[in-house]
């Protein structure tokens, strides 16, 4: 499970490394997968350990890993932990399915109090039906990486190349059945986190960035498959040419293209 202070990433950044080399190492001898879970019920769930986008950041990252994935319930949604009845702050709260009225958002046809506790946000953003209504939501978002991961052969058993951080901020690699001469069996995909509070760019035509890149592929034509909220430069399945411009990445934004 990742636990990771908040506003604290380089924990995490050592956690990722000690998982790939594992992974690279192993999995050709122990069939080694590794296990992603960034919250479960024993500890405070992701949206309040990390600011809000942080965790949606983390969350997408979480669904273009290689290996397994753990989703603890409401995680898809950025729900936060709970005040319960004791005063204490509880990450089992209910599952949020419809904005707030008698049925306990939607989890339960009781009237009465329930003993599990309920959000407070006062948007009342952090539901299922009012994110499934939102084209592109936190929920929105993650179902099209959740159905990405189930039929894409690069991004269930593709091989994984990561770069080392870009400016600090930008964590960056790339996803494809790796054959011969490092080329890629059918599609690759390359996935750009920016974690940090400036926009930042990316150059594909570097050494660092462009070893990401199989040797059959370029960035010169690039499609769109998932972005994040905010991300308002680039339109899903449409292409780009990331030779002559670079990759522009805002605030704790995050951009998943396909090569």
């Amino acid at each position: 499970m990742l636990k990771t202070p908040r506003n604290k990433l380089r924990p995490f950044l050592q956690l990722w490394s000690a998982a790939r080399f594992l992974y690279r190492t192993c999995k050709g001898e122990a069939k080694y997968t590794p296990h992603w879970q960034f919250s479960n019920a024993e500890g405070s769930r992701l949206a309040s350990r990390f600011d809000a986008p942080t965790a949606h950041l983390l969350s997408f990252l979480q669904l273009t890993l290689p290996g397994a994935v753990s989703v603890y319930y409401g995680q898809e949604l950025g729900l936060k932990d709970t005040l319960g009845k004791d005063g204490q702050y509880k990450q089992m709260g209910v599952m949020q399915w419809t904005p707030t009225g008698k049925d306990h958002h939607g989890f339960s046809g009781i009237e009465d109090s329930i003993f599990f506790p309920e959000s407070d946000d006062k948007l009342e953003l952090d539901n299922f039906e009012t994110q499934f209504a939102v084209e592109n939501s936190a929920l929105k978002i993650y179902r099209k990486l959740a159905k990405l991961r189930q039929r894409d052969e690069a991004l269930i058993v593709g091989e994984t190349v990561r770069d080392e951080l870009v400016n600090d901020d930008v964590i960056l690699f790339s996803r494809y059945v790796q054959a011969v001469n490092n080329t890629a069996t059918g599609s690759a995909f390359v996935v750009a986190l920016n974690f940090g509070d400036q926009q930042r760019t990316v150059d594909f035509a570097t050494p660092q960035t462009a070893k990401l890149i199989p040797s059959n592929k370029n960035v010169e034509r690039a499609e769109i498959s998932v972005t994040t909220t905010n991300v308002t430069d680039y339109k899903i399945r449409e292409h780009y040419n990331f030779v002559e411009s670079p990759l522009v990445l805002p605030p704790k934004q995050a951009v998943l293209f396909k090569l």
